[in-house]
């Protein structure tokens, strides 16, 4: 019997040679060779495994063709589930049996050993016979127990090559008699069988998570094959708390890549041990199990040992400490300096880190919007990185039983007597086994094999097989099963090549680590980012023709864009989400059916089996997966029932918008819009660094220009916001038209500069505002226009100024107000003119002043009125002139005053009238009438004349003289003397 074996369902190969590489950075991979033994010389044609993967692809043909159950068709191998088992190489080093030797002619001895046990217990009474046998098994299988394990390997098939039949082959001639079909065809294969997790490297995706720590977003990938990876998840060695990240990117990488790179740039290291996939992000302390230490080459009793221990060791740059790979953060080289007495002890490594971090130098832009800049991080696992590589040993070993992150005690006293300083301990980190079954180098179907130990072979079978057709004991006797089954088991182990004189090789090589350094995996690099590509800006929600034209945004001016290579990706993955479930249900459907029929025909199905196992797996990895996330709860991880809905990771969180100019001190800022079609580039080819770089017009997203009539145009324009609140109120929806606008127009003679506020526009100019118009100026205002100047308003017209006003004109000046007119100036008021002034009014006229008034003119002073006329004053009324006076009226002239009227003049006052001059006072006229009611007093300093032509009345101050007729009357102090008369008395 060979003791590697390879099984997957009921198809057994049997494995030659095999070579497995494991470690903690990598995932595990078996490249082996081995045969199949069948009936049949041609086990599959082209033709009938395109008929049975027809019947596959049909869900409700569940029960295969019969042939289908053994077909080994390597297409039928491809990628399904397959186990790998290691049993003990030298068994017979740890029994007191000697292993067969053909080469010494022990056949004879052996097959009479053999004859004596069939006679021995076909003599025994079947009772005791059956319980003796079953206590004999029993104790000969806690026997085997004892002896070692069986290590196994659970995973999947990744590489399939058919090899061909070796008809030539010893193996190919043995014979079971008529009792069973001769196995006289071997079938020689080429496989490679890997974990699980190789499923998840066969793909290229484009994934955005958003707010996610990595190990939600390990978990939100690995959820994607629940019903692939066979094995459970288990994050229970997960003790950090890893914080929810802005943006996690995944670009052209296979999941497997993906998940990669998370885990080891965050010091998570996984791997597929122990019926697990297992998770871990800090030492693990597990039992240790102890080793001896023999460097003795000729371990004949092969014993469990580790045999050499060696060390290779390069010299290598600390290059996360002579060099600054981040512009952002960069460190001072004073404080990199490593010693290497720090890398022994964690406790001073700590102490070392911690200095490190306070030596940093920052710079005040450190921290970008998108990517937190964090060197302590990746510098800390690069020095623990260092470490493993300079404390990790290589190891020689034939121990088959190890197992990847193991904790083994190497034991390097040859004195039984413990001594614990001889003790190392240490963790299992890689492990490289070499396999040989050198009895079983059939793979090599060209060989030629002994002649001597074919004909012995042939020679103890056809014995063999003789013996049990003579001494066939009670076939149907199921209590005497045990012991045929054991002959039966005999007879293959004495038939198999391996008693033929060889023997097994197995080796392996282990990278250890001393336990008192945590491993920590090797640093991935990002996948290199495209220099660009294209997104569209979306608002709160994903309906982007229900919020294009509006503006989301945070308080930085960042948007979120939907990225086209992003989104295919989400339609993959949903439509996968959607595949799964529906196969699930119907794998459901399926099963009771087949269950049914199963009752129906007495009999079990093998492919329904199968499919049964496989849901059963499938289930049970679900509930492990959700059992699991109660030890992840501290790191946030979302429960996974969310991730079966339909994922949403196509947009980006926040991201900046790129600027000609952008800084505290200046800039030119604009906000993209939802619906518009931008380039997305990538900071330093970082894929978790996006930003806006510019954006595109396209076919829903055209210029605002109309194209091509406006070519000519260069435009900067922003059209008016929809109003969301205002669409979802009305339930429908509204596009505005307004437009704010400044366009450039170059046709020749026709340039243009044109500028349009769809609203209000507002202009500040902190100093001077020089504006020089060469021709024209046109300004229309259609609602109010108000001005202010704080100081002078100086206003220069070379030529002629019109002012038309449709209605009223005021001018309110706090202060003075001069206007000067260089020639004419006129004013023509249409309805009424009113000039109101607070205080003094002054006029001044060069030359002539004409005023003419059509109607009425109205003079109200309230106080004195005072004209000085510099030359003659005349007045012409047509009318009647009236002058009233409360007061008095005085009329003064330098030479004369002349009243003069065509008809009459009449002076009345109702109290004194009287009449004034300092020389002569003339009154002439035609006739005077007097007419005075009381007294009449005429005073004058000489003489007082009355005269009527010649007579006259002559008063002086010494007498009176009356003349009349020629008579003449002197009336003084002498008496009365009448002169040239008489004196009567009548």
């Amino acid at each position: 019997m060979s003791y590697l074996q390879l099984s997957k369902d009921s198809l057994s190969f049997t494995i030659t040679k095999a070579h497995i590489k494991e470690s903690l950075e990598s995932l595990w991979r078996i490249e082996c060779e081995g045969y199949m033994e069948s009936l049949e010389e041609h086990p599959f044609t082209l033709d009938f495994f395109n008929s049975s993967r027809k019947d596959q692809e049909n869900t409700f043909n569940s029960f295969p063709h019969k042939e289908s159950t053994l077909n080994f068709h390597p297409n039928a191998l491809i990628n399904k589930q397959a186990t790998f088992k290691i049993s003990n190489p030298y068994p017979q080093s740890h029994s007191t049996s000697h292993t067969l030797d053909f080469i010494n002619n022990a056949l004879p001895s052996t097959l009479e050993s053999l004859k004596d046990t069939i006679k021995s217990a076909k003599n025994k009474n079947k009772d005791t016979h059956h319980n003796q046998t079953s206590k004999d098994s029993k104790n000969s299988q806690e026997s085997l127990d004892s002896l070692g394990r069986i290590k196994e390997y659970q995973g999947i098939l990744c590489f399939v090559e058919y090899l061909g039949l070796n008809t030539q082959s010893s193996a190919n001639v043995f014979h079971r008699g008529n009792l069973t079909p001769s196995l006289n065809h071997k079938h020689f294969f080429k496989l490679t069988l890997c974990s699980s997790l190789y499923r998840m490297s066969l793909n290229k995706a484009n994934r955005i998570y958003t707010n996610k720590s990595v190990i939600e977003a390990i978990h939100s990938t690995l959820n994607f094959y629940t019903h692939d990876l066979i094995k459970p998840l288990d994050f229970s060695g997960i003790a950090l708390h890893y914080p929810k990240l802005e943006l996690i990117s995944q670009y052209e990488e296979s999941d497997l890549d993906f998940i990669t790179r998370l885990a080891h740039n965050n010091g998570i290291y996984f791997c597929d041990v122990r019926g697990s996939i297992c998770f871990y992000d800090s030492a693990q302390r597990h039992s240790s199990r102890e080793i001896t230490f023999n460097p003795n080459v000729n371990n004949t009793l092969n014993e469990p040992c580790i045999s050499s221990v060696s060390k290779l060791q390069s010299l290598r740059a600390h290059t996360f400490s002579q060099s600054s790979q981040n512009a952002l953060n960069p460190f001072s080289l004073e404080s990199l300096s490593l010693k290497s007495d720090s890398l022994l002890q964690e406790g001073e490594q700590n102490n070392f880190t911690h200095s490190l971090h306070i030596n940093e130098h920052h710079y005040s832009n450190e921290s970008s919007f998108t990517q937190s800049s964090d060197l302590k991080t990746p510098i800390t696992l690069k020095e623990k990185r260092l470490r493993v590589i300079e404390q990790s040993l290589n190891a020689q070993s034939n121990i088959y039983d190890l197992t990847l992150n193991e904790s083994i005690t190497l034991n390097f006293s040859s004195s039984l007597k413990e001594n614990k300083e001889s003790l190392r301990d240490f963790i299992i980190i890689g492990m490289e086994q070499e396999l040989i079954n050198e009895s079983l180098l059939e793979n090599n179907f060209n060989s030629n094999d002994n002649a001597i130990k074919k004909e012995n072979a042939k020679h103890l079978k056809e014995s063999v097989t003789s013996l049990m057709n003579t001494e066939q004991i009670n076939k149907g006797n199921e209590s005497f099963n045990p012991l045929t089954q054991n002959t039966s088991n005999a007879l293959e182990s004495l038939s198999s090549p391996s008693s033929l004189g060889k023997s097994h090789s197995y080796s392996n090589t282990l990278t250890l680590l001393p336990i008192t350094f945590s491993y920590t995996p090797s640093l991935k690099s990002k996948p290199k980012a495209p220099s660009s590509t294209l997104g569209v800006v979306i608002g709160e929600s994903e309906d982007i023709d229900g919020e294009r034209n509006t503006i989301h945004t945070d308080n930085f001016g960042r948007v979120k864009v939907r990225i086209n290579c992003f989104a295919s990706q989400e339609v993959i993955d949903n439509a996968r989400v959607k595949e799964q479930n529906n196969v699930q249900g119907k794998n459901i459907e399926n099963n009771h059916s087949q269950g049914t029929l199963q009752n129906i025909n007495g009999n079990t199905n093998t492919h329904t089996q199968t499919t049964n196992d496989t849901l059963s797996n499938t289930t049970q990895t679900e509930e492990n997966i959700h059992s699991q996330e109660n030890h992840t709860t501290n790191n946030d991880v979302e429960n996974n029932h969310s991730q079966m809905k339909a994922y949403s990771y196509h947009y980006s969180p926040y991201l900046r918008v790129s600027s000609p100019i952008a800084s505290i001190s200046s800039g030119l800022y604009h906000t993209p819009r939802v619906g518009d079609e931008v380039i997305v580039s990538f900071f330093d080819e970082d894929i978790d660094k996006p930003y806006i770089s510019a954006s595109l017009y396209n076919q829903s997203n055209p210029a605002l220009p109309p194209l091509p009539l406006n070519a000519h145009q260069t435009s900067l324009s922003a059209r008016t916001l929809n109003n969301t609140k205002e669409t979802e109120d009305t339930n429908s929806s509204i596009v505005e038209s307004g437009l704010n606008e400044i366009t450039l127009s170059n046709i020749k003679e026709k340039e243009q500069i044109y500028l349009q506020a769809q609203r209000d526009y507002e202009e500040l100019i902190k100093h001077n505002f020089t504006q020089k118009i060469q021709n024209n100026k046109d300004s229309i205002v259609e609602g109010a226009y108000n001005e202010r100047i704080k100081k002078i308003h100086t206003q220069t017209i070379d030529l002629a100024k019109i002012v038309s006003i449709g209605g009223e004109y005021n001018t309110n000046v706090a202060l003075s107000k001069d206007t000067i007119v260089g020639l004419s100036h006129t004013l023509n008021v249409g309805a009424s003119n009113k000039l109101r002034v607070a205080k003094d009014s002054s006029e001044y006229v060069g030359e002539d002043k004409s005023v003419e008034i059509q109607a009425n003119l109205n003079t109200s002073i309230k106080q004195d009125e005072n004209r000085n006329v510099g030359g003659n004053k005349r007045e012409v009324v047509e009318g009647d002139v009236e002058l009233d006076s409360i007061k008095g009226l005085n009329y003064r002239s330098q030479e004369h005053i002349n009243l003069q009227a065509i008809n009459y003049i009449d002076v009345f006052a109702k109290e004194s009238f009287s009449t004034q001059t300092d020389k002569q006072h003339t009154e002439t006229a035609d006739s005077k009438y007097s007419e005075i009611q009381t007294n009449y007093s005429v005073n004058a300093g000489n003489t007082i004349i009355h005269q009527v032509g010649d007579t006259s009345i002559t008063a002086k101050g010494d007498c009176v003289i009356i003349k009349a007729g020629g008579v003449e009357v002197v009336i003084d102090s002498k008496g009365l003397i009448v002169k040239g008369g008489e004196v009567k008395a009548e």
